[in-house]
């Protein structure tokens, strides 16, 4: 069976809903989802722009300032903003360098991050004390362009020890020397910061830039900044072309081996993938990509909540003790490499019972495991498995690129319980041979010894009738007799 590779390219307008410009300047160095970092399983919760140190970032949508601050920590994001636009809430990590006690300060004295004391100009709220981004004409004659807070429309206290400082008057200055308000919200494309390295990024300068919605989930960044396009490979692992795919009877969901559906995805740089599919089709069936044929998916990160796909969204997922978003199905994920940006991984498709895989026994109902083949989703025969992956750059019913092999189901793998051979003799069948398997396996991998009742010579030039019966787990089946001629001698020597 033939491996290909479907690419659909579509219009940029036509269907990306925003296409934002990116922050900075540069290549995305670590996507969006799963990663090997060190041999260290890693989610990663946004994507790293390689942007040298003092770097302006420029906010990708406009919207209120959610938050300033500084987030110590191997997992900290070092001093952060967030910005709540309307198409999701952004956060920019990693900007300045790690002095959280002190103020970091760019090499052209241009950017400052502080804690430093705000006042309301009306006198109606108390004093607080925040964090916040000082942009400086001049920080000599302690005069600012501008000073994003949490806070908007508040004074800032200078501080004694800063050029500048004039004890008559403490406060930071605009350029006509007046005291300078805050800043509570920025619009498109307006500087934020700069890059730097700080929190986990120490001495590797780089950006993050995460996207979600009220903490609910993580959004790929990518959903919406205009990024270039990658190039996909897609191959199917397993099964092989014309394998069989069954259920073994009282075996562990871990030895079901010949239900699991391994793919490998890679796509250049870890860019854009976002979500896999397996499909069943009958043989010539015209094929429509819907619920009705679609057995298992993956997902990596989401849309936001106005939007109608994926349903459900993204569910809660438990890694090392610590919550993530932004992925429906974490099984089967397998980083390839420790290169950031190197996103490869396997894909096992489904539900089990026990675990996450691939299982040929779900129900019509996709609510649990069938008891009987006849409540197994997919009937037993050839099929064609097409695995269909979707990029988040494009309309996600329109852009997508396919392989297939062709392969066989078969629900519930059969085994022989019992075989009888007989010979008329006198207007009567007489059973010369019988064997049969005791019902309960005495082991997962072997149906144990089997019972052997009837050991009889046969008569020469009588015809004998082979009676085989099997089980597919509360389904008996007896197959077609089978009648031949046997030569004379001891039956048991000839089977």
């Amino acid at each position: 069976m033939k491996r290909f590779i479907l690419l659909l390219i579509i219009s940029w307008g036509t269907f990306f809903p925003q296409g934002f410009q990116p922050p900075v300047p540069g290549n995305i160095s670590s996507d969006y989802g799963p990663r090997n970092l060190g041999g260290i399983y890693d989610w990663h919760r946004g994507i790293d722009y390689g942007s040298p140190m003092w770097t302006s970032v420029e906010a990708v949508e406009g919207g209120n300032i959610g938050e300033i601050n500084y987030q110590p920590g191997s997992r900290g994001g070092g001093w952060y903003i967030r910005v709540n636009g309307d198409s999701a809430h952004w956060t920019y990590m990693h900007l300045f360098y790690d002095e959280a006690n002190n103020n970091p300060i760019s090499s052209d004295n241009r950017y400052e991050a502080r804690m430093a004391r705000l006042e309301d100009p009306t006198g109606q709220n108390n004093p607080e004390d925040r964090y916040i981004f000082i942009f400086w004409i001049n920080r000599n004659n302690n005069h600012a362009e501008k000073i994003l807070s949490l806070r908007g429309g508040w004074w800032v206290r200078a501080r004694p020890g800063d050029p500048g400082y004039d004890p008559n008057n403490p406060y930071i200055f605009d350029q006509n020397g007046q005291r300078i308000l805050t800043q509570g919200s920025v619009v498109d494309r307006e500087i934020v910061g700069p890059s730097g390295a700080s929190g986990a990024a120490v001495g590797h300068p780089h950006l993050h830039v995460g996207a979600h919605r009220d903490y609910r989930y993580d959004i790929n960044p990518l959903y919406y900044i205009n990024h270039p396009q990658p190039v996909y490979t897609l191959s199917i692992l397993h099964p092989p072309a014309g394998a069989i795919l069954y259920h073994r009877s009282n075996a562990p969901e871990a030895e079901q081996l010949n239900e699991r559906i391994r793919v490998n995805i890679n796509s250049t740089n870890g860019l854009d993938l976002d979500r896999g599919f397996v499909y069943f089709f009958n043989p010539g069936e015209t094929r429509v990509f819907d619920e009705t044929h679609r057995f298992a998916q993956i997902l990596f990160g989401g849309p936001p909540p106005n939007r109608p796909f994926p349903l459900p969204y993204p569910q809660r997922i438990i890694n090392d003790g610590e919550d993530y978003r932004g992925s429906f199905i974490r099984s089967g994920i397998d980083p390839q490499g420790n290169t950031p940006g190197n996103d490869d991984f396997y894909f096992i498709g489904g539900l089990s019972e026990g675990g996450l895989q691939f299982n040929t026994k779900i129900n019509q109902a996709g609510t649990g495991t069938a008891r009987i083949h006849s409540e197994a989703r997919f009937s037993d025969g050839p099929k064609d498995m097409v695995i269909r992956a979707h990029s988040i750059r494009w309309n996600f019913q329109d852009y997508y690129f396919d392989t297939e092999e062709q392969v066989s189901i078969d629900n519930f793998k059969p085994y022989v319980t019992r075989v009888r051979i007989e010979q008329a003799f006198k207007q009567r069948s007489v059973v010369k041979y019988e064997a049969h398997w005791p019902q309960t396996p005495v082991s997962n991998t072997d149906l144990g010894e089997l019972i052997i009742d009837t050991d009889d010579y046969c008569k020469v030039g009588i015809g004998l009738t082979f009676t085989i019966e099997f089980s597919e787990e509360m389904q008996i089946t007896t197959l077609p007799t089978l009648q031949v001629q046997m030569t004379d001698g001891p039956l048991k020597n000839l089977i």
